[in-house]
C-alpha cells in the first residue's frame, strides 16, 4: 500500500534535508540520496499545491456564478 502524501510532512522534511546539506558534512554518496529525496519531495509538493489551486479556482468560479453579496446599505 502506497504512502499517502501529507504535504505539511513533506516540507519539514524538505526542511531537514536542506539543513543536512547545508552543513557540508555529508558523504558525497549521502548528498546525492539527499538531494535525489529532496527532489522527488519539491516535485509532490508542486503537484500537490497545483492540485489545490485548480479546486480553489473550481470553488472560487461557482461562487462567482452565484448571486453576488450584496451588503445592504443604510
Amino acid at each position: 500500500m502506497a504512502e499517502k502524501f501529507v504535504y505539511e510532512e513533506a516540507i519539514a522534511e524538505l526542511e531537514k534535508i536542506v539543513d543536512k546539506l547545508s552543513t557540508g558534512k555529508c558523504s558525497l554518496d549521502d548528498s546525492l540520496e539527499l538531494y535525489t529525496r529532496g527532489v522527488k519531495l519539491a516535485n509532490e509538493c508542486d503537484k500537490k499545491l497545483s492540485e489545490v489551486e485548480k479546486k480553489i479556482a473550481v470553488i472560487n468560479k461557482d461562487s462567482l456564478e452565484e448571486e453576488p453579496f450584496e451588503e445592504d446599505e443604510e
